[in-house]
């Protein structure tokens, strides 16, 4: 095969992909236009049972798989997607079951409270779910502090007075 036909079969599998994900350029595949075309290709999630605990599905969820995915952002969320545009490497999944999959066991909070396992500043309220003790503390803290002054607690960290 010649260099011409190498190129062509690269160029056929890009543009494949790009109209399997109906993705506006090559180079920039979004996370958004990939669920898009999951929807149109698999229906919607909410038709299916969650792959891993048999109620009803809610969202397409990444098995991490792919050794060509993809890093980008979504929307409206923190951070971070990490996706693929295989339409193989989506399963059904309820909310609880994704949210349990995707989170990552951060060594750090929002804050930069330390997070690592065995940290005393770690708790966990329910099996699966941890979160910052001295965020939780301070929280609570500019509850009583609000409630003193007749405030809300988001008026008073909006004036600069939370402990955050």
């Amino acid at each position: 095969m010649s260099t011409t036909d190498d190129h062509q079969a690269t160029a056929r599998t890009v543009r494949w992909a790009c109209e399997w994900a109906r993705l506006p350029d090559a180079d920039t595949p979004t996370y958004e236009a990939v669920h898009r075309r999951l929807r149109a290709s698999l229906g919607r999630a909410a038709d299916h049972v969650c792959a891993t605990c048999g109620e009803q599905a809610a969202e397409w969820a990444y098995d991490h798989g792919d050794p060509e995915e993809f890093e980008g952002t979504s929307g409206g969320r923190r951070g971070a997607v990490v996706y693929s545009i295989d339409p193989e490497r989506y399963r059904p999944l309820c909310l609880p079951c994704h949210r349990r999959e995707d989170r990552p066991k951060r060594d750090v909070c929002g804050w930069g409270h330390d997070m690592s396992e065995g940290s005393a500043n770690v708790y966990a309220p329910r099996p699966g779910y941890r979160r910052c003790r001295a965020c939780h503390a301070a929280r609570a803290r500019e509850e009583r502090l609000a409630a003193r002054l007749g405030l809300s607690r988001g008026v008073l960290v909006s004036h600069g007075l939370g402990e955050r």
